[in-house]
Order: structure tokens, then sequence, then C-alpha cells
């Protein structure tokens, strides 16, 4: 498959004066993802991802996989982990989280596996608090709810190194 005759004019505009056949391949390539690629600016993304809160709806797990999403662009390298873990704490949304975070040892509020596991904890307390002010029998979706905050709570570990 060639290049159509606009996609030929704008490669020959980027390799003047000399020709497109006169360049080799890597540099065209090169040219062409730096005319046409939007470069992202790392400090945009990271106000970006500096900006991310939980909303009222949102698990917890749901919250850094979003957060790790973000970071995608932010170029955190090895700082990733210690980037989500600080924002995930100041972007959650709940106090008792907070409190519960605050609670634990030094060492464990610096790693982003148990902040997030009490995190779980405090999530599925905070449903069972809500399940019984409602005043509605609901034992199987109780039940459901707490099957699903097991899971998430063994799972922890694949939440919190996601490879992205």
């Amino acid at each position: 498959m060639g290049l159509s005759e606009a996609q030929y004019e704008t490669l020959s505009s980027l390799t003047s004066p000399q020709k497109p056949k006169e360049k080799n391949y890597n540099d065209l390539v090169a040219l062409l993802e730096s005319h046409f690629g939007a470069a992202t600016n790392k400090i945009v993304e990271r106000a970006k991802f500096h900006g991310v809160r939980r909303t009222d709806s949102e698990s917890v797990t749901d919250y850094v996989v979003r957060l790790r999403t973000q970071a995608r662009t932010c170029e955190f390298g090895t700082m990733l982990d210690e980037n989500v873990l600080e924002q995930f704490c100041i972007g959650v949304n709940s106090k008792a989280v907070r409190d519960r975070v605050a609670a634990i040892a030094t060492e464990q509020q610096n790693d982003l596996k148990e902040v997030i596991k009490v995190a779980l904890q405090v999530e599925v307390h905070e449903k069972i608090d809500k399940f019984y002010n409602n005043d509605q029998p609901r034992q199987l979706e109780l039940s459901h709810m707490l099957d699903q905050k097991s899971s998430q709570i063994r799972s922890v570990s694949a939440v919190a190194s996601l490879d992205i």
C-alpha cells in the first residue's frame, strides 16, 4: 500500500530540500511521527493525575485502576507506586479510609498494597453499616457483597501491581 498524493506531498515538505527517497526508512518514520504524533506533556499529564479523585459511587479497586490508567502518561518510572499511593490517599473521599490509613504502622502506610487492603476492609464495613442502617432484610445481597469484597481483598496484589 503506497501513500496518497496528499500524504506524499506532506512527506516531501517534511524532507525538503531532500526528496523522501533520499532518506532512510527510520528517518521518514521519525519525521512523520513528529509531525502527526500528539506529543504528551509530562507536566500536563501529571496535573491531570493529581486531579483524580474518587467518586462517591466508585469502588476502591476501580479508583486504583483509574489512577494507574491516568499514570500511564506521567512517566513516573520507579516512583509509580509511590505516586499512586500518594494520590490514592489524597483523592479518596472516605474519612474512614483516611483515618484507618493514618492509624496503621508507618511502614504499612508506605506500602500501596497494604493501604489498598485497609481501604477495601473499610469499604466493606461502610457497606455493611449502610445495609444495617437501611433496616431492610437483604441477607442475600449482603452475602453477595461480602463475597465480592473478600475476593477483591484477596486480589489486592493483582490490583496494586497492575502492569501499565
